[in-house]
């Protein structure tokens, strides 16, 4: 039976939209969502508010709060971790942005554990058989480099579970990318002629034409999930790009709330820090590199990244220069602090307190290379580029904060 306490909220909340939308349109959502609700509760509800409204509405939810349910709703399910109260009586998770932003991690990690575990046994198979062998070589295309985008598979996830909402969970989803490790990470075989040469015991050189067995380990791709994991129809596909819109929305604006907490946070710990500002201009975050042709993103309000509407301010500057590039500070100082939020927010990231209420703050990064507390120069190599936290590609996100508040890195930075 479903909800009718919660459906009701639910219409509630979009009855109030229709001052925003047209009254006909919003009128056919409720029934579809409250259909959708009889079948699988909210879960089905979300499906159906992501197909009736698309993403035109979850950018008005953002800045009307009148529509925060409805918001959520609109983002893919399973990232709600269960939509009814707990026996405990307490609420759902509905509105927690940080319990939602928190349950993203756990796909991320899990995800994450999923494919590299598949890719070490796709490797320890490949190097056990080769080592039975006289000759042969095992190629790593892949390095150890697991690359994937959690976000958009949750999205996937989510679309193929359209008409079984019931099922939609974090060890549903596990279970599904499990059942395929094996194709998602695996290897082929060839073989090739190959020459090798020895010297023998009268020191002349000898030389023999040999069969080498190449073993090459490989990665499906990320299209190897809608296509054969979760066989997407074209409509789920369409389906899986408005929740990956909306999500985008969501994690920005989770992204940007953490970025004024950090900022809050730095405003604090300086707050009676009587250190002059060293002397001198600031200098780059890549020694030896012009990366003015490398700005992905500038400082101030832009759309949201991957969707094209609605606005977001960001607070930095986003300079892309490769993964794993040396990160140097601009300018000396004390790490005041280094800290890793997961896939959400900065990611693995650091500060550095340079006196008269200056800080930097560099985010996204793949490895931090200093402490909290160390002193360091200008120049001095402080972290590589990454991909951590919420981003839609490596780079470094710098910022330059004065007395706590985020200013044009444009106006300090050399090149």
């Amino acid at each position: 039976m479903p909800d009718n306490r919660q459906t009701s909220g639910l219409e509630d909340v979009l009855n109030a939209a229709q001052k925003v939308k047209g009254a006909a349109k919003i009128g056919k959502a409720i029934a579809n969502i409250a259909k959708g609700a009889a079948a699988g509760g909210l879960a089905g509800a979300a499906a159906e508010a992501v197909k009736s409204f698309k993403k035109e509405l979850a950018i008005v939810a953002v800045t009307l709060l009148a529509l925060p349910i409805l918001f959520i709703a609109l983002l893919p399910t399973v990232i709600f971790g269960g939509l009814d109260p707990p026996d405990t009586g307490e609420q759902p998770i509905l509105n927690d942005n940080p319990q939602i932003v928190e349950n993203i991690s756990t796909i991320n990690n899990t995800i994450g554990q999923i494919l590299t575990e598949a890719y070490t046994e796709a490797l320890e198979e490949a190097e056990s058989e080769a080592a039975a062998l006289e000759y042969a070589e095992v190629m790593d295309t892949v390095g150890g480099n697991i690359a994937y985008d959690a976000n958009r598979i949750l999205c996937w996830y989510c679309a193929s579970q359209d008409k079984s909402v019931d099922n939609i969970s974090i060890p549903h989803l596990a279970a599904m990318v499990t059942a395929h490790k094996g194709q998602l990470y695996y290897y082929t075989t060839h073989e090739e002629p190959r020459t090798i040469t020895w010297t023998d015991e009268d020191g002349e050189e000898q030389s023999e034409t040999v069969t080498y067995t190449i073993f090459t380990i490989l990665y499906a791709g990320e299209e190897y999930f809608p296509d054969q994991l979760f066989q997407l129809t074209e409509g789920q596909k369409e389906l899986s790009g408005y929740y990956a819109d909306n999500l985008t929305i969501f994690l920005y604006d989770s992204y940007e709330a953490a970025g004024n907490g950090t900022h809050g946070d730095i405003g604090g710990l300086i707050k009676d820090d009587q250190t002059p500002l060293e002397e001198g201009a600031f200098g780059s975050p890549f020694p030896g590199l012009d990366w003015s042709g490398l700005i992905t993103s500038t400082f101030g309000k832009r759309p949201y990244p991957g969707v094209g509407t609605g606005t977001s301010n960001h607070t930095g500057l986003d300079i892309a220069p490769g993964l794993g590039t040396e990160i140097s500070a601009v300018k000396g100082g004390t790490v005041l602090f280094v800290r890793d939020s997961g896939s959400s927010g900065y990611g693995k990231h650091l500060a550095i307190n340079h006196g008269g209420g200056y800080v930097t703050l560099y985010a996204h990064c793949s490895q931090i290379l200093v402490r909290e507390g160390e002193q360091v120069t200008t120049g001095q190599a402080i972290a590589k580029v990454g991909k951590t936290g919420w981003v839609t590609g490596p780079h470094l996100h710098i910022e330059v904060i004065i007395d706590g508040t985020p200013v044009d890195p444009l106006g300090y930075l050399s090149r």
